[in-house]
């Protein structure tokens, strides 16, 4: 993968302290760059020992935003920082696409209910709008680097052969090249129309049968003799398996596409994208078909 040029925003919380760390430690590997940006609702900052927030100025927000990065910036990566008024989703793909940033770092969460709110929102809308990778980092995260890079020797790829999934599965395929990692390939079968009584056993196993067919055919020759890749075919829920799979293979990283092959999930965001990220509670590294 070529992430040299990460976005990072934040809006200093934990959760996006956290998404920095990952993003210093992307950028330690694949010797990048890191843009982080603010886009401040309102300035205002907590009176201490109060409730009341006091007035705070552009001025001190750009100190706190450098105050922010210094650890990093020491450390020797090269970071950009910049203050961004307006729209958050606006800003965030406005800056991703005139900074040609291919890869977006960014947390689920905020700070107080109404920022957790507003931030979930934002990072949906990123995921659903972004020309490019994101990489999106779920509270609680361990972000130092070693936990990040460790965190690659396992893959999650789900796959549901979409032009989406197509670029999702070419990324972890070099993940896992880069990380000498295992990959493990998943593909959910759903019966959409019904139950198995319904639809008819034979016909669910017939499903089973050519997902592995399009798996094994989906994984180039050569990709076996530099990464462990195992393929799996599952029925169920997609999302209840993708979040148990991860569980059960300890995938540091679970990678997707954002948009399903369904016509209902691409409207609704690619639902079982959006659900994985909120209850896998480890990164979720979402793939436009674009980025293929």
């Amino acid at each position: 993968m070529q992430f040299d040029r990460l976005l990072c925003p934040i809006d200093f919380s934990e959760t996006s302290a956290r998404a920095f760390d990952h993003a210093v430690a992307l950028a330690r590997w694949y010797d990048s760059r890191v843009t982080v940006i603010h886009v401040p609702a309102l300035l205002l900052a907590p009176v201490p020992g109060e409730g009341d927030p006091l007035p705070i100025t552009r001025n001190e927000l750009a100190q706190r935003l450098e105050d922010f990065v210094a650890p990093a910036r020491t450390a020797g990566v090269t970071i950009e920082t910049g203050l961004r008024d307006g729209d958050p989703v606006r800003e965030i793909l406005r800056e991703a696409e005139d900074g040609a940033a291919n890869l977006v770092v960014m947390g689920t969460h905020g700070r107080s209910g109404f920022e957790r709110l507003v931030l979930g929102s934002v990072a949906e809308k990123i995921l659903r709008k972004a020309k490019c990778p994101v990489l999106t980092i779920p509270p609680g995260e361990r972000s130092d680097a070693p936990a990040v890079q460790a965190g690659f020797k396992a893959i999650l790829c789900a796959t549901d052969f979409s032009p989406a999934a197509a670029s999702a599965l070419d990324a972890a395929l070099r993940l896992a090249q880069e990380a000498d990692a295992t990959l493990t390939i998943l593909h959910v079968v759903e019966a959409h129309f019904g139950d198995v009584a319904e639809a008819g056993a034979s016909y669910l196993e017939n499903l089973e049968q050519a997902a592995r067919v399009r798996l094994a055919s989906a994984v180039p020759a050569g990709a076996r003799t530099w990464c462990t890749v195992v393929e799996r075919v599952e029925r169920g829920r997609a999302r209840h398996v993708i979040v148990q799979v991860a569980e059960e293979c300890e995938a540091g990283v679970i990678v997707m596409g954002a948009h399903g092959s369904h016509a209902l999930d691409r409207l609704i965001f690619g639902s079982t994208t959006h659900r994985v990220i909120h209850e896998a509670g480890r990164p979720v590294l979402t793939l436009p078909s674009s980025a293929a």
